[in-house]
């Protein structure tokens, strides 16, 4: 689900790109099982960081289409209180100190473009579809604006997040979403060398614009 494809074939073909890095699965043994406890970062042929899971699933939809799969999303009660449903079950002390939102069926596609080839600036736009499976507080999702507002956290959350990880991916200056590709592709016909897209790379700015669709609701848990 959140683990993007590992052959040795793309590790080759992104380690050779200067236009992108490649990331491995860590694997780890537990018990008598093998488990994917992250994803390692490579710059050239060294590990230079890991993501663990709560990140893989944004680097899958910065850098591959995301087809499958189920993520929670916790948010503090505040921000959700004007769709809380209040009933005769409604109580004011909540369970958790969050109330947590699982969305699954997700969908995404995203698209990379240059914006601003001399200050190095990408736009990233990130739209999605999902439903909403569960959630640990009764939500009234029955009003369209009740929807509306739950995409719109939705969004933020993940346009926070994804922001995050783009500038720690260029502070330590790797590139596993492909921004070489596209700052080439604006060269009309040049190359660049690694040690060009290195310098300038490391000034790059993101701007990211998250759309989430939420198609219909499942269970209320």
């Amino acid at each position: 689900e959140q683990v993007i494809s590992p052959t040795l074939h793309e590790f080759n073909h992104n380690y050779y790109d200067i236009g992108r890095d490649p990331v491995l699965p860590i694997l780890k043994a537990k018990g008598k099982d093998v488990i994917i406890s992250g994803v390692g970062l490579f710059k050239d042929d060294r590990l230079v960081d890991e993501l663990r899971q709560g990140d893989l699933f944004y680097l899958k939809i910065l850098a591959d289409k995301y087809n499958a799969g189920t993520k929670e999303m916790g948010f503090k009660t505040e921000q959700l209180d004007k769709i809380i449903l209040k009933n005769e079950n409604y109580t004011k002390k909540p369970i958790f100190s969050k109330i947590y939102v699982t969305v699954d069926n997700i969908r995404s596609k995203t698209k990379i473009k240059l914006v601003d080839k001399k200050n190095l600036r990408f736009r990233v736009n990130v739209k999605l579809d999902s439903r909403v499976l569960e959630m640990t507080q009764a939500l009234d999702l029955g009003k369209p604006a009740s929807i509306k507002l739950l995409e719109s956290k939705f969004n933020h959350q993940m346009k926070k997040k994804m922001e995050e990880l783009l500038i720690h991916f260029r502070d330590i200056g790797i590139d596993p979403i492909g921004f070489g590709n596209e700052y080439e592709a604006h060269l009309r016909g040049k190359t660049i060398t690694k040690k060009e897209w290195d310098r300038v790379y490391k000034d790059a700015t993101f701007e990211i614009h998250v759309n989430n669709t939420i198609e219909r609701t499942g269970v209320i848990d």
